[in-house]
């Protein structure tokens, strides 16, 4: 509660972001993690690189997004928009779109 007493963010839209952002970080270091623990054994490099990209990517996700957060909610209590940076939101697009590829690649050429 803001001190009028009214809600600043009733449905705790910035709360529900800085989650989501949180999972896909988690998700992204995880998926990470894995590849590089299978690296050892692939024939292609590429999971694995992939893999350490994916790694960091989803680790600076977890450190960011407690920042994150609390600059989308002083937005928010200020009245003022709040949309992520662009260059955030097109890597996590793209590691999503590449991670699954290279995975499905890497199946058919039989590397993992």
């Amino acid at each position: 509660m803001t001190g009028q007493g009214r809600v600043a963010d009733s449905g705790l839209q910035s709360e529900r972001t800085a989650l989501a952002w949180f999972r896909t970080a988690l998700a992204f270091a995880a998926i990470g993690g894995l590849l590089l623990h299978v690296s050892h054994a692939l024939t292609s490099p590429v999971p694995g690189v992939l893999g350490a990209v994916a790694l960091a990517a989803g680790g600076a996700g977890v450190l960011s997004a407690g920042p994150r957060y609390r600059s989308t909610d002083l937005a928010v209590r200020a009245g003022r928009p709040a949309a992520p940076p662009a260059a955030l939101v097109a890597g996590t697009a793209a590691l999503a779109v590449m991670l699954p590829l290279v995975l499905l690649a890497a199946l058919l050429a039989g590397a993992l």
